[in-house]
């Protein structure tokens, strides 16, 4: 409930720091914010040293995973505070001067689990952290080994696919974003993606609404229908994909940037997949 005292890890600190924090929005019994209910999704928010972290609320167990239960509130927060506002990055702003559409969701109650699981959502402040703890651990391993820039993850490869709809679905708890040097950016809505299709190793899961690529020259910017391919045995790299003109290439996707195996390793945190 909003007040109760909860510890929890994130992410983006790689679950080494353990925090404790307030809850302040409980979906479906706060007043509704557009940033933390959005495509069926629900986002509960805990507040920590003047940071504001947005744990995700599993849509079918209504379960916050790695969110450890303190104690009850002991003070006068019970309510959300009427000022209350959950930060919404530069990059989903300039998505939604696009006219990319949020769309409600139904509410339900949220409950707690243990303590020590992973947990993952929408972070504001904590979100920084990330790049220089990321850097502090690896950079003197990529010196050492010597080892050469990433290859560009961008790409046009038509593949040949099979329509093959199933029950297979994965689920994107948090928007994805993939940028490049040159200031290009890949966007993956968050929200359930669907079995639509599979080719040669893959299996193709469509977007829950148009996949952004955003330009530093925003007439450059464009959005596509498509999805992401993902390796029917989880060994080979991931990518996004882009749907072909049917009229003038029946059967064909275009993959359009490599996900690589980094997509892999965020199951269970990022996205979880189901019925396979």
């Amino acid at each position: 409930m909003v007040g109760d005292h909860v510890e929890f890890r994130t992410w983006p600190e790689l679950w080494l720091v353990k925090h404790q924090g307030r809850v302040v929005y409980v979906p479906g019994v706060s007043p509704p914010n557009s940033i933390l209910e959005d495509e069926n999704l629900k986002w509960a928010c805990i507040e920590f040293r003047g940071t504001k972290f947005g744990p995700l609320v599993h849509p079918e167990t209504g379960i916050l995973r790695g969110i450890g239960f303190l104690k009850r509130s002991d003070d006068n927060l019970r309510s959300t505070p009427d000022d209350f506002d959950f930060p919404e990055d530069e990059q989903e702003n300039e998505e939604a001067q696009q006219g990319v559409s949020h769309q409600p969701a139904k509410s339900f109650s949220v409950s707690f689990q243990d303590p020590f699981n992973r947990a993952g959502g929408r972070t504001f402040n904590v979100r920084k952290n990330m790049k220089t703890i990321l850097l502090i651990i690896l950079l003197p391993m990529f010196i050492g080994c010597g080892l050469a820039p990433a290859p560009d993850p961008r790409m046009s490869k038509n593949v040949k696919v099979s329509k093959d709809e199933s029950g297979k679905t994965i689920t994107l708890h948090q928007k994805i974003i993939r940028p490049h040097p040159s200031g290009i950016s890949a966007h993956l809505p968050s929200g359930t993606y669907k079995h639509v299709a599979t080719g040669t190793g893959y299996f193709y899961f469509k977007a829950p609404k148009p996949i952004a690529y955003l330009h530093p020259q925003k007439e450059k910017s464009l959005s596509s229908t498509g999805g992401i391919a993902i390796s029917k045995t989880m060994l080979q790299p991931c990518y996004i994909y882009m749907d072909e003109d049917p009229g003038t290439s029946p059967g064909t996707k275009m993959w359009t940037w490599m996900l690589g195996m980094e997509f892999i390793s965020e199951e269970g945190d990022v996205w979880w997949k189901r019925n396979y």
